[in-house]
């Protein structure tokens, strides 16, 4: 997303410096005249100051400066290393023009929308214009929707509007009364705002699911960061359009380089937190047979296994009288991602291979969950979704720790 924008005039600054440092750290063994060309071509980079900058503003936004310094810096940093990355794997190189083009997508966009929703005059003049290509439009949207920061899925919501009201938009930034050409995107630019929403399309599903309430969610949460990792490395690899047959332009590989960058950095996190490997082994449709479709290693497998017999062995200590003993292993491989040859918004395919559940060998509940096969989760939300399925299980006899357990879990923020 970054690649498609700029930071705001008093950030401008502070990225340069970060992407600068970004490249000098991915060229730290080239000399120093090396880093001083790396650094005059971030210069060429960054456009100038300009009238575009005015327009993104909007009155009465409220945004947290310090929060959007930091995340200026972190994701101008993961540009950086992705121009670099891209050019070391696939030996491309974005141009200073292309990343300069590339910059004013969104400020173009979100700053026209802004116009128009700022101005009762512009506003009234859009619909009408808007009305008279209506036959045009495969929309039944009446002006372009503001890019609002603080508002989820507001990137998206912004391109895919502008894209959709394409014929409107060009008929009003190339009509000189309305002093909005400054807005007006050039051919190559609109095509790389059509593929910024094919991009951003990858965040949505996961967004919307994320941004609900009173839902249990910590068990989604590594394998939508793992889905969303999927998906952008099929931009990353150029898959082609196959009506087109052309891959995607370089800016947007760098920009989902970029985006896996950031994805990692989260990843490393959370993966170091117990908690939602156990979420994943509580969900009935998971259990530990999803690891092994994601490939973790048996070591990795085992130490979840572990980590979770221990918990159990301290809910029985504290509310039953059973006995949290150790069940055996899922007696399976790891394996690798198999994606079919589509574009972008598809599931990695496993590989698909024979796995063996030994039965249980202990008396618990949770010997006897991990022993058996995957749910399916049309069933478990037949039964009336993930928390219900566990309290149901709470009430059985010989279930009412582990389903006690599984919903302190599953239940976590």
């Amino acid at each position: 997303m970054a690649v498609f924008t700029r930071p705001p005039p008093r950030k401008r600054r502070i990225a340069q410096n970060a992407r600068v440092l970004a490249r000098q750290s991915a060229t730290n063994s080239s000399g120093p005249s090396d880093t001083s060309e790396i650094a005059n071509r971030d210069e060429a980079d960054l456009p100038p100051l300009d009238e575009l900058d005015v327009a993104l503003e909007i009155p009465g936004e409220l945004i947290d400066e310090g929060m959007e310094q930091h995340d200026t810096i972190e994701v101008q940093n993961a540009v950086g290393l992705a121009v670099e990355e891209v050019a070391n794997t696939f030996g491309l190189r974005l141009s200073d023009a292309e990343i300069k083009e590339a910059r004013e997508v969104f400020p173009k966009a979100a700053g026209f929308a802004n116009q128009i929703h700022g101005s009762g005059t512009l506003y009234a003049a859009f619909v009408a214009i808007r009305n008279q290509c209506k036959d045009l439009l495969t929309t039944q949207k009446e002006v372009p929707t503001q890019r609002v920061v603080t508002r989820w899925g507001a990137d998206l919501a912004c391109a895919r509007t502008h894209g959709e009201l394409r014929p409107a938009i060009d008929a009003m930034t190339s009509r000189p009364g309305y002093k909005l050409g400054k807005f007006q995107m050039s051919p190559a630019q609109w095509e790389m705002l059509d593929e910024c929403v094919e991009c951003l399309e990858i965040f949505e599903e996961p967004t919307h699911i994320h941004s609900q309430s009173n839902t249990a969610l910590v068990h989604e949460v590594i394998p939508h960061l793992l889905l969303m990792k999927f998906r952008l490395g099929l931009i990353r690899d150029a898959i082609y359009d196959p009506e087109t047959e052309q891959p995607l332009r370089l800016v947007s590989r760098v920009a989902a380089v970029a985006a896996i960058h950031v994805v990692n950095k989260y990843l490393k996190l959370l993966e170091a937190a117990d908690i939602y490997w156990l979420a994943i082994v509580l969900c009935p449709w998971y259990k530990i047979q999803w690891l092994n479709d994601h490939g973790y290693s048996p070591a990795h497998i085992e130490r979840v296994r572990q980590v979770l017999f221990n918990r159990f062995a301290d809910y029985t200590l504290r509310f039953g009288t059973g006995h949290g003993s150790t069940a055996g292993a899922l007696v399976t491989s790891t394996q690798s991602l198999n994606p079919r040859p589509r574009r972008f918004m598809q599931h990695p395919t496993p590989i698909l291979h024979a796995t063996t559940f030994q039965s249980a060998t202990f008396s618990s509940a949770l010997s006897n969950y991990l022993s058996s096969p995957p749910l399916a989760k049309t069933e478990v939300l037949k039964a009336g979704g993930l928390i219900q399925y566990w309290e149901n299980e709470s009430k059985a006899a010989n279930g009412s720790i582990l389903g006690r357990m599984a919903l302190d879990i599953l239940s976590a923020p």
